[in-house]
């Protein structure tokens, strides 16, 4: 366990370029630190693709999805087939120690650091699966567009748009809760990302429950 007052750290958003690149530099060191951890014995991200691929369970049972109104029927029978198949392609396994919830929430930044806090997801795996998580919610707030950080990166945009396309339309899992809003937030961007890197049309907006 590492202890460290972070009192004075500048907690993000506003997100600045420098503060976007200074991010990244960190992220490339942590995923670059796994062979100095290799005693924590971390478990593959592949082994977590059942809970992230959604968009199959979203085909059997798309109502939840739907009624957020992100897009309309048409537009996802169209598109289930590229989506499905994406979820399938991406790549999770790797050799990088995997943050996996990486977040404004769980970053800080402080004598010119960008700290990471929260761990409790660490994993092994592809590097750019934290890359991927983080940048629905940088756009969200403020940040540059995902695809000017990951240009190539279709499989994984709809893989994390599947994730929270299928959740953010459950009930909240305690009162209070700001989960599913936060996964509203972030489905906004990850929807029209995953679209845009796999050729598919706009996401045409449907109608959205009350």
């Amino acid at each position: 366990m590492l202890l460290e007052n972070l009192c004075a750290a500048h907690w993000p958003p506003p997100w600045t370029p420098a503060r976007v690149e200074t991010v990244l530099a960190t992220l490339a060191a942590v995923h670059a630190a796994l062979p100095k951890v290799a005693d924590l014995n971390l478990a593959s991200c592949e082994a977590e693709r059942p809970s992230l691929a959604s968009w199959a369970r979203i085909a059997a049972d798309p109502d939840a999805f739907l009624s957020l109104g992100f897009c309309d029927a048409g537009w996802l029978t169209a598109a289930l087939p590229t989506l499905i198949a994406a979820d399938v392609a991406a790549v999770l396994d790797g050799n990088g120690l995997l943050h996996q919830d990486v977040r404004s929430d769980n970053l800080c930044f402080s004598n010119g650091r960008a700290i990471l806090v929260d761990w409790n997801w660490c994993a092994r795996g592809n590097d750019l699966v934290d890359v991927a998580g983080w940048l629905p919610s940088l756009h969200a707030e403020g940040g540059p567009a995902p695809e000017t950080i990951l240009p190539h990166a279709g499989a994984l945009a709809a893989l994390l748009a599947g994730y929270f396309a299928w959740r953010a339309g459950q009930p909240d899992p305690f009162p209070g809760a700001r989960v599913r809003q936060v996964q509203r937030q972030q489905l906004a961007v990850a929807l029209p990302w995953a679209a845009r890197a796999l050729d598919l049309p706009p996401p045409a907006a449907g109608p959205r429950a009350i």
